[in-house]
């Protein structure tokens, strides 16, 4: 997957529980295949969250796509929900909710583009090399 063209690699999931694993295999797949410098348990934790929460939230199919930038991997999840996700606070009792939370803290950036109204959504996160350690 080069980076100075721009290219990237995309697969579309059905909105299924599986679709989980399956994202983590696609993002797996692409590190091991690519040798992308990212830190790649961390990408399938972030995949893994942003494909459950599309998967919850949005109800339909879900386009994953990544590409590496650089030395850095960037990973979008697109969904048919418009709605842009929120960061909030969650109480230590709270059993689910803080999926956003842990993209914030592990992701050297994320966000989200609302595609327009009944269009969809795409929230995305980029990371650089794993740091030795």
């Amino acid at each position: 997957m080069p980076s100075s063209s721009g290219a990237y690699v995309r697969t579309a999931l059905p909105a299924r529980a599986e679709s989980v694993r399956q994202a983590r295999e696609f993002v797996r797949s692409l590190c091991a295949d690519s040798g992308v410098q990212a830190d790649p348990d961390t990408a399938l934790l972030l995949v893994s969250e942003l494909v459950s929460n599309a998967i919850q939230h949005a109800r339909g199919p879900v386009e994953v796509s990544a590409r590496e930038v650089g030395s850095t991997l960037r990973v979008e999840v697109r969904d048919s929900s418009s709605e842009l996700p929120e960061l909030h606070d969650h109480s230590v009792d709270s059993v689910s909710g803080r999926g956003l939370q842990m993209v914030e803290r592990l992701a050297d950036r994320w966000g989200a583009e609302s595609a327009g109204p009944g269009l969809g959504k795409t929230v995305w996160f980029e990371i650089g090399p794993a740091t030795p350690g």
